[in-house]
């Protein structure tokens, strides 16, 4: 590696040519201009090498804006502006023209000895170079010294193995190591051991003729100096704009770089270029236009292609990182081989490798110089139909759309830089067509001009005929290129007049260092004839992109803009009127690896690449959440799905409400028997001392009545949202209330049997059964035995409301806990005992006395009752909820109805309608009839012979 003070003395070989203008302050321009006599002749300097039309328009551009702000009354009233404009049209030109710059004024050494803040170079500030290659060279340098750079450069191939730091948009500054120089120092140095081998003699060191004073201090950024005071020991006036400014570090001193083509990411790092601004948008920019333009169509399935440079790699790996973080899959990512012509192995094989991926959009992130060769072999092996999305250089390249048979290849979309207003280019033609009569003189004195900065005589950067006429036969290129060197110009003009205090109308003029017009660029804002001039932290331009479309629909090559990209924020908007596909069927082309699964149907990957799915749909129960396609979410616990759902819905609770048509149907009988029970009562109140009520149990039948009550009050619990009440009440209330019924019945019926049948036989018995008061105490003690198992059943598994989400997908059930139906079996069971028990003791009193007999009615009863009781418990897996609720209800009401339809309502009949049937001679009557067909009976069997033998 070259020490620092040979760098310097690069320039050393001769005084480079170049065409200038004094001024109050000078800048500095940068162009591929041809160079009319340089001594000595610099490798790849030659005329017909280096001369371009486009390098010459670069430059007289910056001439005619600077000649427009020194004819301004407003913009620096009373200070001119200089320029030297200096030919880079190779590495080495390119850092020759750079040192040339950081010259101190009025001299050619380049000092680096202390004060730094007071270095004044030849000029304030550096616009250009052309490319992203040049200008990383040139802030490399800069960033040493800090000369503001304003840059709008197209990318340029950077050899490989330069040392340059290859990161992609958007990556971390890379840590400093001690003892070692900035990476910018370490280029600096590659690039310019480059430039030695690559020149020849005419740089060599030994020849150097400027002075270079350096210390041996470390290049890395030390700590920030003191504010130094305002009154300069050295003479120097400090503007008054700037008195009282903090001074920046060590590498602040330096003149400062507007760049008009460089739009690598790399060079908004301020740690490494902190004097570098620019004046078009940064490839961050492009590479997110370029991203929304692929999901505003929808196309998940792209080849990415980028050249074999800093620009190129640099972009495709920023692309890259934003594709595979959303839902587009690169396919393929390829590398453009550099300097290969349509013949190349490679190129070939690059292409095949794209039709075997089968995309249909390919981004090509290229310099035209890289896609020149690229897309004729696209032609060659006729690729049609497709998508190319190509980045700004390219985009509207007249080498690429001059290609033989390119129009065959597809479709082409295009980044732009915004477009300029025609104003401009309108006033910069006139004022070309005034410096015409200069072109003759130019020509004429080619040969003899030196082209040393303040020649009376002209060479070619002054003029040039072989500029394109921008508004008569429009070069976008040319036009966008030239309107960004223009800004660049009215950047630092703009800088300057707010340096130097122009704001009162009189600016005072005095010694400006780059540290302080650095400062005052980086806060310009304003508008250039409807564009919008500022800068970020990091010295990029607030701008965005046109988004173009190549045109064959007429006899020759055109575009329209079909969109923009705007910043701040980033938005984009296309207008699908303007677009015209070269596809078949006139509609934008898809790009997918598989189609897109049905609503509800999740992705299943089989390959590395998530586009590439096949599709499964998601079962009931879950759904596709549209954030995530390739897997299906599983819905809440109230939540229900159907197969290939999109979303979830709440699951509907089902209970027995007490509003619905069901509920007022069951209710109606329920409270007509509660009423029908109560007449009973008062009716047998009424007639408590008739036979048919003291038949029917006396004061029992009230008990009875009330118990038959009490069991149909528990049907209120069956309607409703359960509750822990309720649920506590439904089984204790039902069961022990009908127990005491079930009691009543046996007692009654055992004592009739034991009146008309075992009294005569084992009269002790009734006799004990009454002394002991066997009736309430049989009831009581079947009672208590219901109550015993109810509690037990509780404080086993209380009985709580609880939601069965297993009944169906959609609804819940809410009811209370099947701890409650299974705590309930033994009170269900022993009151299936009692009824069996007083079924036959009933059916066993059939032959008593028609009075007394109630058996048919009451053993229909009680069929009735079972027959119920058996199909609630049958249907009770086959119900649940509702159904259930209403089944039980139902039965209970059956029940309810059986039983006072088999005891109460006949007595209540003869009471009513029968009253003669109501009195002791009838009951008397019956009693003896039933004596003698028992007697009649006895004699029969006694005088019967027996039979048998």
């Amino acid at each position: 590696m070259l020490p620092l003070p040979a760098l310097l003395c690069l320039c050393a070989a001769a005084a480079a040519a170049s065409s200038a203008s004094r001024g109050d302050y000078r800048l500095a321009g940068l162009f591929p201009v041809p160079r009319a006599a340089a001594r000595p002749p610099m490798h790849g300097c030659d005329a017909a090498a280096a001369f371009r039309s486009h390098g010459s328009c670069l430059a007289l551009a910056m001439r005619f804006a600077v000649e427009e702000i020194n004819n301004s009354s407003a913009l620096l009233p009373n200070v001119t502006l200089g320029y030297d404009i200096r030919a880079t049209c190779s590495e080495a030109a390119n850092l020759r023209a750079v040192l040339h710059a950081l010259a101190r004024k009025g001299g050619q050494e380049v000092g680096a000895l202390p004060p730094f803040h007071r270095y004044e170079p030849d000029v304030v500030a550096v616009i250009g170079p052309d490319s992203t290659r040049l200008a990383l060279t040139a802030a490399a340098v800069l960033g040493i010294f800090l000369v503001p750079q304003v840059s709008a450069a197209p990318p340029a191939p950077i050899p490989r193995g330069d040392g340059l730091r290859d990161g992609g948009l958007g990556a971390e500054e890379p840590s400093r190591v001690r003892g070692q120089h900035s990476p910018s120092t370490q280029a600096l140095a590659q690039v310019s051991s480059r430039a030695l081998s690559a020149g020849g003699q005419e740089l060599q060191p030994a020849r150097c003729p400027w002075k270079v004073s350096l210390t041996a201090a470390r290049l890395a950024p030390g700590p920030r100096l003191a504010q130094p005071p305002v009154s300069s020991r050295d003479g120097l006036p400090v503007p008054s704009a700037l008195r009282g400014a903090q001074p920046p570090s060590f590498f602040s001193w330096l003149p400062l770089q507007v760049s008009y083509k460089a739009s690598l990411e790399t060079l908004s790092l301020k740690r490494f270029y902190p004097s570098f601004l620019r004046t078009i948008p940064s490839d961050r920019q492009q590479v997110k236009a370029i991203f929304l333009l692929l999901q505003q169509f929808g196309w998940t399935w792209v080849a990415l292609l980028g050249s074999d440079n800093a620009y190129g790699r640099d972009g495709l790996d920023a692309l890259y990182k934003l594709l595979i973080a959303s839902n587009v899959c690169v396919a393929y990512r390829g590398i453009i081989p550099t300097n290969k012509d349509a013949n190349s192995p490679e190129l070939h094989n690059l292409v095949r490798i794209l039709r075997d991926v089968r995309v249909n959009v390919t981004v090509v992130f290229s310099n035209r110089k890289s896609a020149h060769p690229f897309f004729e072999v696209v032609v060659q092996r006729n690729i049609t139909g497709m998508v190319w999305v190509g980045s700004e250089d390219w985009s509207l390249a007249q080498t690429i759309w001059q290609v033989p048979g390119i129009q065959s290849i597809g479709s082409v979309i295009g980044m732009l830089v915004e477009k300029t207003d025609s104003t401009m280019l309108k006033r910069f033609e006139s004022w070309k067509a005034a410096e015409e009569s200069a072109a003759a003189e130019c020509a004429g004195s080619t040969e003899a001009g030196e082209g040393v900065g303040g020649s009376a005589q002209l060479d070619c950067t002054q003029s040039c005929t072989a500029c394109h006429l921008l508004t008569a036969v429009p070069n976008t290129y040319d036009a966008q290129a030239s309107f960004s060197v223009y800004s660049a110009v009215y950047a630092v003009a703009h800088g300057l007049h707010d340096l130097l205090g122009c704001a009162s109308g009189t600016c005072s003029k005095g010694t400006v260092y780059p540290w302080q017009l650095l400062q005052k660029i980086k806060q310009v804002n304003f508008t250039l004839y409807k564009s919008r001039i500022s800068f970020d932290a990091n010295g990029d331009i607030h701008k965005g992109y046109d988004i173009v479309m190549w045109n064959w629909s007429g006899p020759s090559w055109a575009f329209d803009v079909i969109g923009t990209f705007h910043v701040n924020p980033d938005r984009l908007s296309i207008d699908q009127g303007k677009i015209l596909w070269h596809t078949k069927d006139g509609q934008a082309p898809a790009s997918v690896c598989s189609e897109a699964c049905q609503p509800g149907e999740k992705r299943l990957q089989q390959t590395r690449h998530r586009c590439c799915f096949s599709c499964v749909a998601c079962p009931s129960g879950t759904f596709l959440n549209r954030s995530d396609l390739y897997g299906c979410q599983s819905c809440g616990v109230d939540e229900w799905a159907p197969a290939r759902s999109e979303a979830c819905f709440n699951r509907t609770v089902e209970f027995l409400s007490w509003s619905e048509p069901l509920s007022l149907a069951l209710l109606t009988p329920t409270v007509l028997l509660m009423l029908l029970m109560a007449g009973l009562a008062i009716l047998f109140a009424l007639n408590a001392s008739t036979p048919v009520v003291k038949s029917a149990g006396g004061k029992m039948c009230f008990f009875m009545l009330g118990s038959l009550a009490s069991t149909c009050s528990s049907i209120f619990c069956y309607f409703g949202e359960p509750t822990r009440h309720t649920c506590l009440l439904r089984l204790p209330l039902s069961t022990i209330s009908f127990t005491v019924f079930l009691s009543c019945v046996a007692t009654r019926s055992f004592q009739i049997i034991c009146i008309f049948k075992l009294n005569t036989r084992w009269p002790a018995l009734y006799e004990a059964w009454l002394r002991r008061r066997g009736p309430v105490l049989f009831v009581a003690t079947s009672t208590a035995v219901q109550a015993v198992l109810c509690l037990a059943s509780e404080a086993a598994s209380p009985s709580m409301p609880w939601r069965d989400y297993g009944v169906s997908a959609e609804r819940v059930v809410l009811e209370c806990g099947p701890s409650a139906a299974l705590g309930g079996a033994a009170a269900i069971a022993y009151t299936l005992l009692l009824s069996t028990c007083c079924f036959v003791l009933s059916y066993a009193g059939k032959d008593l006395p028609a009075s007394y007999n109630e058996a048919k009615c009451l053993t229909c009863s009680l069929l009735l009752h079972l027959a119920c009781t058996a199909a609630v418990l049958c249907t009770r897996d086959a119900f649940r909820g509702r159904e259930e609720a209403v089944a039980r209800v139902l039965g209970s009401l059956c029940t309810l109805s059986a039983l006072l339809g088999g005891y109460f309502l006949p007595k209540a009949f003869v009471i009513l309608l029968r009253p003669h049937l109501n009195t002791p001679e009838h009951f008397q009557m019956a009693i003896q009839r039933y004596t003698r067909r028992l007697a009649e009976a006895a004699e029969r069997g006694a005088t019967d012979p027996p039979r048998g033998r």
